[in-house]
Formats: structure tokens, C-alpha cells, sequence
């Protein structure tokens, strides 16, 4: 597939489709890549785009174990997508203009395209790529490692919500959480922000006191707010790792800078660093 010049994008707020295409360069095969289409109506008077002109590219990398998670997100996939990868390698993403009540093509098409039509599949993806919190947590969670600590973290967090009377677009999971997200360690207990005041009484939930929110070292509103300061994670929020970190360092317990060496040791891929923090982990108090 040759390479398209990037135009201008005529904002019609439409909801976008992702598509996964293998990318060819001088017709040659170079790895998966995603295409999203974007329907769209022209404005009065607007400058007209053509359907099939592509209007963004970007390339992201994705690690081997990141590939193989995004797989299992993507799956079923054509038969001729690399089940894994030895290190890591480029993604291709692509957004083209689509006419509205245009016919969508099969979901495995010519040339190993693979559309996502459905809203919540393509938003999860969509998520995990093009946000620098959901590339994060694609290349660097322990996605095996936190497979084996609860093999549906997500059902568990949404049943425990559901009986406290609490729904999930309400909540932003905090960082002890997301410890176990990223397949760290299991959280000792399931710590929430929420947007309005709620009263969760027993179990493994505790919501975040007001004045723990100077550890975050960022206002209540843009925390629960700005997409920046979180990672979705099977349609779930939790505050991204960075924010986690900005918490750990300034709450400064011997538990928080036991993961943060932990944290650390898992972006520089420290193995035995993060090994040794494990334990250390399970010693403290």
C-alpha cells in the first residue's frame, strides 16, 4: 500500500471504526497495522475529503508480550497474522475517510484486513493504542503474570461494585489497584476516587479520603477527568501509571517505594530487581 499524504481532517464528531490491514510499503509485506475509517458528513462549505483518503498516520511499537495481549483483544484474527513476536515491533495506525451509510466490508477482508465494527471492541483497542497510558500498559504489564493472580480482574471489580451500588463510569481505580493490573503484585485492597460522594461500607473497597488527594499531586477534577491521568483496562479506568507513581513517591511509605523500585525494575525490564522487590514486598507490614 503506498503512502498517502496526510490531509487536513473535516471534524464531523463521528465515532471512528478500526481496522486492522497488513501494511505494504513498494508492495511489500512489512506486519499488521490498523486503518481507522471515520464516517463522515461534509459540512456547508467545507473543503471535501474523498472517502478512502487518509487523513492521520502514526506508528506505534508494540513489545512481544504486548502483541500477543492485544492479539487475545483483537482474536478471532486471520490466519496469517504472527501469533507471536521475539522483540518488539512496529504498529501502523491509519485513519481514512469513510461516507456515512457506507457498507462496511467483511470483518476479514482482502489483504488480511480485519474490521472492528463493534463500538466497544473498537474503543478498547483504540484505548490501548492511541493513548500514551494504554501503549504504556500494552508494552510493560506483566500480562501472564496478572492472568495468573485473578483470571478476570475486571469481573471481580464490576461485581464488587455492583454490590456496593456504585457504577463503573463513576469510578477512577486508584494505584494499588493497578498494581495488580499491571501484574505487580495483588492489591491488599481495591482503592476508588469517585466523582460524587459515596458511603462504601466493608469488603475490599475504600475510597480515597480528600486528603489523600495531595499525594496525587494533580486537582480532584482533571484526576477523574482528563483521559491523560488514566489506563482502561477491559473497559475499566484506573489512574495511569505515571499519576501512580507521582502518588507513591510523594505518600513515600517503605510500602511505596518498595513498588516504586518494583515499578521501576519492570519499565527497564530488571527482572531480578523486580523479583527481589516481590519479596521484599511480602515481608513488609
Amino acid at each position: 500500500m503506498p503512502e498517502e499524504e496526510v490531509l487536513p481532517m473535516v471534524d464531523s464528531g463521528a465515532t471512528s471504526a478500526v481496522v486492522t490491514a497488513v501494511r505494504e510499503l513498494d508492495g511489500a509485506q512489512e506486519g499488521p497495522g490498523l486503518l481507522a475509517l471515520t464516517p463522515m458528513e461534509d459540512a456547508w462549505s467545507s473543503e471535501m475529503v474523498l472517502p478512502g483518503v487518509v487523513t492521520e498516520r502514526q506508528e506505534v511499537s508494540v513489545s512481544s508480550g504486548g502483541w500477543q495481549y492485544l492479539l487475545r483483544c483483537l482474536d478471532p484474527v486471520p490466519p496469517g497474522w504472527p501469533r507471536s513476536r521475539s522483540h518488539k515491533a512496529p504498529l501502523v495506525v491509519k485513519r481514512l475517510v469513510m461516507a456515512v451509510g457506507m457498507r462496511p466490508p467483511a470483518r476479514v477482508a482482502q489483504k488480511g484486513w480485519l474490521l472492528l465494527s463493534c463500538p466497544q471492541e473498537r474503543e478498547r483497542i483504540a484505548e490501548l493504542v492511541l493513548t500514551p497510558g494504554g501503549r504504556h500498559f500494552l508494552n510493560h504489564a506483566l500480562h501472564a503474570h496478572r492472568a495468573r493472580f485473578s483470571p478476570d480482574f475486571g469481573a471481580e471489580l464490576r461485581c464488587l461494585l455492583s454490590r456496593s451500588g456504585v457504577s463503573s463510569p463513576e469510578v477512577l481505580f486508584g494505584p494499588e489497584a493497578l498494581m495488580q493490573v499491571y501484574g505487580l503484585r495483588k492489591a491488599r485492597y481495591i482503592d476508588v476516587l469517585t466523582k460524587a460522594p459515596v458511603s462504601l461500607t466493608g469488603g475490599p473497597l475504600r475510597v480515597i479520603a480528600s486528603d489523600e488527594f495531595e499525594h496525587f499531586c494533580a486537582d480532584r477534577t482533571r484526576l477523574l477527568e482528563d483521559s491523560r491521568h488514566h489506563v482502561v483496562s477491559d473497559g475499566l479506568a484506573f489512574v495511569s501509571f505515571d499519576t501512580a507513581r507521582a502518588f507513591k513517591r510523594h505518600r513515600g511509605s517503605w510500602r511505596d517505594r518498595n513498588d516504586l523500585s518494583m515499578m521501576q525494575a519492570l519499565e527497564r525490564r530488571y527482572r531480578w530487581r523486580l523479583h527481589l522487590a516481590s519479596l521484599v514486598g511480602r515481608m513488609l507490614p
